[in-house]
């Protein structure tokens, strides 16, 4: 087997063990009680200064303190081997602009 082969193979087990406590898929309350949900199949988490950010796939946060999401709708986040955050599709910064507020 190849060593690109086997870098996939563990990403992709890292992927599916992966708790997804880290990404809180569904709603938060934001700081006065409001209810803020992720898109469909998407992300939500609050920074650690109470923020509330979401993302259109699972969200983790990096080493840095930063909460990244995968830009995939639906897609996945873990670290790997070096604990670096890795996302199905890529990985960008969770945005305020992507949350829903529930009607």
């Amino acid at each position: 087997m190849g060593s690109k082969f086997l870098v996939q193979l563990v990403f992709l087990l890292l992927a599916f063990s992966a708790t997804t406590a880290s990404s809180h898929v569904g709603c938060l309350n934001d700081s006065v009680g409001n209810p803020i949900c992720a898109p469909p199949n998407g992300g939500i988490m609050m920074t650690n200064t109470g923020r509330i950010v979401c993302g259109y796939g699972q969200c983790m946060e990096s080493s840095s303190g930063v909460i990244v999401c995968s830009s995939q709708r639906g897609g996945f986040v873990t670290k790997d081997l070096l604990s670096r955050v890795v996302c199905t599709g890529g990985c960008v910064e969770g945005s305020a602009s992507l949350c829903q507020v529930p009607r």
